[in-house]
Formats: structure tokens, sequence, C-alpha cells
């Protein structure tokens, strides 16, 4: 009886492989066919779960003004360029030196270095030295003119900051006088004149020194 047995046992065991093999396959089945189920719903979810396309990240631009960086005209010559021609029609710009230079007794002293023609004003180039110890006014009450031998008045244009054109003391001022104006093309000679008629050309102590220079008119052919 021992010997069926055995048998029946030692046929157990050989069919335990076979029996693991076939819960192996039916484990795979399962899997297989749980995939699937895993793969259908994640299919059927694919459009809850898409995330949102990432944009590019840019960095915040600058706002745009509202009004021009640069003011609408033609740009001017740049450093060591010829000034452009002037518009036909229009005469050139004529510089005119002069170096005239006038001592008050007052010890200011004014130098006129050159006049500039322009079609549209007439522009002196100046040095001003200031050695001492007050302040001098050389346009209070708008006493800085220039005229013509004609009579014809070019009005002055004085810094918006500084419109009595006060000179400290002890200082010298580099600068230029603006005149509105086309020169007239019958004038021959222009006088500008400083601080006329209320300022001095004698008193050692006044602020308000008297000056006159004769000019000549812009020369033609």
């Amino acid at each position: 009886m021992a010997e069926p047995v055995c048998r029946s046992g030692l046929r157990w065991i050989a069919e335990m492989p076979k029996r693991a093999t076939a819960r192996c396959v039916q484990t795979a089945a399962i899997v297989v066919m749980v995939a699937g189920l895993v793969s259908a719903g994640s299919a059927q979810m694919l459009p809850e779960l898409t995330l949102p396309q990432q944009r590019s990240v840019r960095p915040p631009g600058m706002p745009t003004p509202t009004y021009p960086l640069v003011k609408p005209g033609l740009p001017g010559p740049g450093i060591g360029q010829p000034p452009p021609n002037p518009p036909v029609g229009q005469p050139a710009p004529v510089i005119v030196r002069l170096q005239q230079s006038k001592t008050h007794p007052n010890g200011m002293t004014i130098l006129v270095d050159s006049v500039n023609f322009l079609p549209s004003s007439i522009v002196i180039a100046i040095e001003i030295f200031n050695p001492g110890v007050d302040r001098r006014r050389l346009n209070p009450l708008g006493t800085l003119v220039l005229t013509d031998d004609r009579g014809r008045s070019y009005p002055f244009l004085p810094p918006p900051d500084n419109p009595d054109m006060q000179i400290q003391p002890r200082s010298r001022v580099v600068g230029q006088l603006v005149f509105l104006g086309g020169v007239d093309w019958q004038a021959r000679a222009l006088r500008l004149s400083i601080n006329h008629p209320f300022g001095s050309s004698t008193d050692r102590m006044t602020a308000t020194p008297l000056f006159q220079f004769s000019l000549p008119a812009e020369p033609r052919s």
C-alpha cells in the first residue's frame, strides 16, 4: 500500500509545476486584463488629465512711453562732421571773427570773440571776467540790446535760469548771446549795448557796468 501512496505523491509533486504554470498563466492573464482595463480607463481620462501647455516665460517688458524719447526733426551733425547745407533759397551761415575786448573801471572785462549770422538769429560769442568781490548784472530790465545802423532792434533771448545775466564775483564766463531775427540785408553795422541806458561807464563801484561794442554786419559780395 505504501508504493501507491508514494506514486500518488510523486504524481502530485510532478503535477505541481503544471499547476503552478497554469496559475501563472491565469495570473498573467488577469494582470493583462487588468492592465487593459487600466489602459482603457486611462484613455478615457486623458482629456481630463491633459496638462495645459506651458508658455515660455519671458521677462516683463518696459512699458511703451506715451511721449517721444527723441524730438521730431532731422538729427544734427555728429562730432567731426560738417554742418548740413542750408535749404535752397536761404543764405549760408557766416561767422565773423572779432576779438574785441573792453575793460570797465570796476575791473570787469568783456571779450567779443565772434558774430555768427544765421538765417533766423544772430549769435555773439563772448567771454566775461569779473575779478571783483560783488556780483555784476548785464541785463537788468532788459538792457542788453542789439541794434543795426538802420534802427532795427534784435530781441535778446536771456538764459531762462539767469535772465538778469548775473555774473558771480571772481568768475569767468564763456557763452553766447542769442538775438532773434536775421540781420537786415541793408544794414552795414551793428551795436551791442550792455546796461544801456541805466548803467555807468565810469563808476568803479557800480553793479551795472555800461559796455558798447561796434560790430560789422554780415559781409556781402
